[in-house]
C-alpha cells in the first residue's frame, strides 16, 4: 500500500463505545466502501481488498467491532446483535458525509461481518447502493450438540460475559502458511466469545438468514467451498433465496474460510472477481 495513504481515528459507537477505525481515502474518488470484518480479527487484515479497490477509485472506511482490536468493549462480547448493528450504521452514515450523488456506497461483510452486514442491509435498505459478501455466517459447519446449546443459553442470562474459547482453527483460515502464521502472532487477534455472544449470534442467524427476502440491494456473494469455520451451503441456500434481480454469486471449490487472504494465485482470482463485480455495476 505504498502509494495508498491510511488515516486512523475513533468514533463513539451507538452508546458511547468507542470504536476504532481506518479511512483509505481516494485519490480521484469513484465509490465509497465500508467493511464490515469477522469474529476475532480486526480493520488492519484488509490489506489486499484495500490495495485491490483503491487504485479503482475507492475510498474505503474498515472499523474494529466493539470487543475487538482496538475498539472498546469485552473481547468477543456483545450484549445484542443490534449493537453491532448500531455500529455499522454509525460507520456507513460517516462514510456517507458529503458524499455526491454521483458516488455509490458499498458495504462488505466478511463472515460474522458478513451477518452484521446483511442485518443492516435488511433493516436499513436505503442507506446502500451495493452489498458484497465474503464466506458470510449464515450457519456452522458442525452445529453445538443441543446440551451444549442449553447450557449456554442459561449461561447467557445468568452470566452473559462468561468468556469461551470459540474453538475456530487458525490453520483452517486459509492455505498460505504465512496468513496463517500471521493470524496467530497477531496481537489484536483473539480466540474469545461471551455466552450472550453466542445466544445473539445464533438468534441473528435465525433472523436474518432466513429472510432472503429483505435483501433489496445488488449483491455479490463470494463463497469457500472448502470453509471449515462457517456453513457455505448455508450461506448457498441464503444466495438461492434471494429475490433480488441483481445477485452474482462465485464459489471457490477448494478455498477455506478467507478468500482474500489465500494463497496469492487464489486471491488474485477472488479479488478480480470482486473488481469485475465493481467495475461492472458501479464505475
Amino acid at each position: 500500500m505504498a502509494d495508498i495513504k491510511e488515516k486512523s481515528a475513533r468514533i463513539e459507537g451507538i452508546d458511547g463505545t468507542m470504536l476504532f477505525y481506518r479511512n483509505f481515502p481516494a485519490q480521484k474518488e469513484r465509490f465509497r466502501v465500508v467493511v464490515s470484518h469477522g469474529l476475532g480479527e480486526h480493520s488492519g487484515r484488509y490489506t489486499h481488498v484495500v490495495d485491490a479497490l483503491c487504485p479503482m477509485g475507492a475510498s474505503l472506511w474498515i472499523h474494529d467491532h466493539r470487543g475487538h482490536g482496538r475498539s472498546q468493549g469485552k473481547r468477543g462480547h456483545v450484549n445484542a446483535f443490534n449493537d453491532y448493528v448500531g455500529d455499522l450504521k454509525v460507520m456507513v452514515e460517516l462514510a456517507g458525509r458529503q458524499r455526491p450523488e454521483t458516488v455509490p456506497l458499498l458495504l462488505l461483510g466478511h463472515s460474522m461481518g458478513g451477518l452484521i452486514a446483511l442485518s443492516f442491509a435488511r433493516q436499513h435498505p436505503r442507506h446502500l447502493d451495493g452489498l458484497i459478501l465474503s464466506s458470510p455466517l449464515l450457519g456452522v459447519p458442525q452445529p453445538p450438540p443441543a446440551a451444549l446449546a442449553a447450557i449456554a443459553r442459561f449461561m447467557s442470562m445468568l452470566w452473559p460475559t462468561l468468556s469461551l474459547n470459540n474453538k475456530l482453527d487458525p490453520s483452517r483460515i486459509s492455505h498460505d502458511r504465512a496468513v496463517v502464521k500471521a493470524y496467530v502472532s497477531d496481537e489484536w487477534v483473539h480466540s474469545r466469545i461471551s455466552a450472550r455472544w453466542f445466544t445473539r449470534c445464533m438468534s441473528e442467524i435465525r433472523l436474518t438468514g432466513g429472510s432472503p427476502e429483505a435483501i433489496r440491494q445488488p449483491t455479490l456473494m463470494q463463497v469457500g467451498g472448502d470453509d471449515h469455520l462457517v456453513s457455505a451451503p448455508a450461506a448457498l441456500a441464503f444466495f438461492e433465496g434471494l429475490t433480488v434481480a441483481d445477485k452474482t454469486l462465485c464459489h471457490y471449490e477448494r478455498l477455506f474460510h478467507e478468500i482474500y487472504n489465500e494463497t496469492p494465485a487464489d486471491r488474485k482470482k477472488v479479488l478480480e472477481d470482486l473488481k469485475q463485480w465493481v467495475a461492472d455495476r458501479y464505475l
